[in-house]
């Protein structure tokens, strides 16, 4: 369950955990639970001159959703899938696929990767069954050689939360989508339900019959922090159906 140290406030509408450590329990499938400590680096925190990480230094409500439905969904593991996590930011997704026992490989910016993802994936490595490693994707920029050289049928699942927030941003995560993705294979985003262009702009692109791929809402009825409504985020599930010129 969701440790209730951490102070969630539906009022500030933020959308994140605003303490500097986000606990988070996961029961796995030998019956054990596993306890991620995740630490967090707010702007406020930020030392002058260090380089603010926008959003990816916090752990934000979708991210908590879509983790607790890999938990819920998975219910016998994830050991020999291979999982990639796009816009990992602090990297929750990631750690829980791992506490599942996948090969998970979390993306992000250099930036954010140097602040906050590793030192977590340093900090949590031991409690996984599974491993993380980390590798820097900057949407757009890095070349994707399919999926990373080892071609688009590698990573069985693709997931990311919470991170698409300007209209600009969904293009260029359906376009990393599509080339990491071979026909078949699935990716779990979780968007935020509360007004945002960027996610209004990935769910018309994504449903589009462009975009190769077959989208449909699942269902996100899983445990939240108390003060947080289920009615706030939105998880979709993609399924490549072709592949793009």
């Amino acid at each position: 369950s969701v440790q209730e140290v951490v102070d969630w406030d539906p009022n500030t509408r933020s959308g994140h955990s605003r303490t500097a450590h986000f606990d988070f329990s996961v029961s796995v499938p030998n019956g054990t639970t596993v306890c991620l400590d995740i630490v967090q680096s707010r702007r406020e925190l930020n030392e002058p001159g260090e380089p603010q990480l926008g959003t990816g230094g916090v752990v934000w409500m979708a991210a908590v959703g879509l983790a607790r439905y890999l938990e819920h969904h998975f219910t016998s593991g994830l050991e020999d899938w291979r999982v990639l996590e796009l816009g990992c930011g602090t990297g929750l997704v990631s750690y829980v696929a791992a506490a599942l026992g996948a090969s998970v490989t979390c993306t992000d910016t250099p930036e954010c990767l140097a602040k906050v993802t590793v030192p977590n994936i340093e900090a949590n490595a031991t409690r996984l069954q599974g491993s993380v490693a980390a590798r820097e994707l900057v949407w757009g920029q890095t070349a994707l050689e399919p999926a990373f050289g080892q071609g688009v049928n590698w990573w069985e699942l693709v997931v990311a939360a919470d991170c698409v927030y300007r209209s600009e941003h969904a293009a260029l995560l359906l376009h990393t989508l599509q080339g990491v993705l071979g026909p078949g294979r699935k990716a779990l985003v979780a968007l935020d339900r509360r007004g945002r262009e960027g996610s209004n702009a990935f769910l018309q692109a994504a449903g589009s019959a462009e975009s190769g791929f077959a989208m449909r809402e699942v269902d996100n009825a899983v445990e939240m922090p108390s003060g947080y409504r289920f009615v706030h985020f939105l998880l979709v599930e993609l399924t490549r159906i072709s592949e793009m010129d």
